[in-house]
């Protein structure tokens, strides 16, 4: 997961599966898709010399990008939430490691569970604005008769609730999470603060009500995804052994 030095000294040598987030799994091109707008003037130019640099060590002309895939690439996550999709060729998408997730149940209306930091500068603003239960407990089991689930917008939490038709509100702390969260939003299915205030959580939780009949139509459509794919992963792996 993530360990692209790894992957390129075992270019050639050994058979290599990489398996992560699409965050964490480049797409197989060259020259990497823009995600932060507006991109630093030399970002371009240091990529070309990464690039450059290790397909001379590696004596190779293939994309940068292809060989941080390895030779088999799993993606924990779903094709609506991954902004590299467009970039890639016939990605292996696996979903997320706790499902199968509770779906169909009715929530209970104004019932909120949150997953936040405690460092998180608006934490206690969130608690005292919108009283969600804090108590940390496995997703199968936060998820319980949930109208609402406040995150940072961490991908498993965002797919899980995705998969369970729970609408959501996502308080981003870094870039990872704020493209999860547009993602989720462009869905229907969440609405997102970069800094919250007190009016504007409070606006922002009425929002997500119109979001639990989009949540639970997404969860159908999406029902595909809500098993578990070790299986899969597992026998590429064991195919790169034959």
């Amino acid at each position: 997961d993530h360990a692209p030095g790894l992957v390129l000294s075992a270019h050639k040598r050994v058979p290599t599966v990489v398996v992560g987030s699409h965050f964490a799994v480049p797409p197989p091109v060259e020259v990497f898709p823009v995600l932060r707008f507006p991109a630093p003037p030399e970002s371009l130019e240091r990529q070309a010399q990464v690039s450059q640099a290790v397909q001379q060590v590696l004596q190779t002309d293939a994309p940068l990008g292809k060989m941080l895939n390895g030779d088999r690439s799993f993606i924990y996550s779903l094709p609506e939430l991954d902004y590299y999709r467009f970039w890639r060729v016939h990605p292996e998408y696996v979903g997320i490691h706790i499902a199968p997730l509770p779906t169909g149940k009715r929530p209970v209306p104004g019932s909120a569970w949150a997953y936040l930091n405690a460092s998180y500068p608006q934490y206690d603003l969130v608690n005292r604005t919108l009283k969600p239960e804090l108590e940390f407990k496995p997703l199968q089991e936060a998820f319980v008769d949930r109208s609402l689930v406040i995150h940072h917008g961490g991908l498993t939490t965002a797919i899980a609730c995705l998969l369970a038709g729970i609408p959501q509100l996502v308080l981003p702390r870094h870039l990872e999470q704020e493209l999860n969260a547009r993602a989720l939003l462009r869905l229907g299915v969440a609405q997102m603060s970069l800094a919250p205030t007190w009016e504007e959580l409070v606006v922002l939780q009425a929002k997500t009500i119109p979001c639990v009949a989009i949540a639970h139509n997404q969860a159908i459509q999406l029902a595909q995804w809500n098993h578990n794919f070790t299986d899969t992963i597992v026998d590429g792996c064991l195919q790169l052994l034959d």
